[in-house]
């Protein structure tokens, strides 16, 4: 079968790196599909190297190889450097929230490997040192975001702990008698 346009060896490098990370985190496609809302057949056309990887596809599909947005696992995200080139650790140490193709003002079938190198510097920053990155207004969306998630889940756990000291209290005071 002739490919119209056939993929760089550089594209089909990342298709076979997304396919074996699925295949690492035991997801099928469907359940892969199910989690991030990329079509099953979209995601096995970009692991048989017959279409790229969108920027996009990358955003909404790796954080749920590791349990999904805002997981605890997901918090050690897949490193996008690694996804280009095969270079460096496959996660991170720390979290990386990237801004969608809607924040950035991109369109969605802007390529991986466009996005990548047209914002290097600012992944390489945000990677390698963060406390020295400065980034561009699109760019802290996604992390004021994360904030708020943090400002729930902060309020979710203080209200337990109140639930827990009352029902200590009374249970205390239910030993007392």
């Amino acid at each position: 079968m002739h490919i119209k346009n056939p993929l760089s060896d550089q594209d089909l490098s990342i298709c076979g790196r997304v396919a074996w990370l699925r295949l690492n985190h035991n997801l099928s496609r469907e359940d892969w599909s199910r989690l991030s809302g990329v079509t099953a057949g979209r995601i096995a056309r970009i692991e048989l190297g017959r279409c790229s990887l969108y920027y996009e596809d990358f955003r909404r599909l790796m954080p749920w190889l590791l349990g999904g947005p805002y997981n605890f696992e997901s918090m050690r995200p897949v490193n996008p450097i690694w996804l280009m080139n095969g270079q460096g650790s496959i996660r991170l140490v720390s979290p990386l929230f990237l801004p969608s193709t809607l924040m950035l003002k991109i369109p969605y079938t802007t390529g991986f490997i466009e996005f990548m190198d047209e914002n290097m510097d600012i992944i390489n920053s945000l990677i390698y040192d963060p406390s020295h990155c400065t980034l561009p207004p699109q760019w802290l969306q996604p992390y004021l975001e994360y904030a708020r998630q943090l400002k729930t889940w902060k309020n979710q756990i203080d209200g337990y702990k109140k639930a827990v000291d009352i029902l200590l209290n009374r249970t205390a005071n239910e030993v007392r008698k």
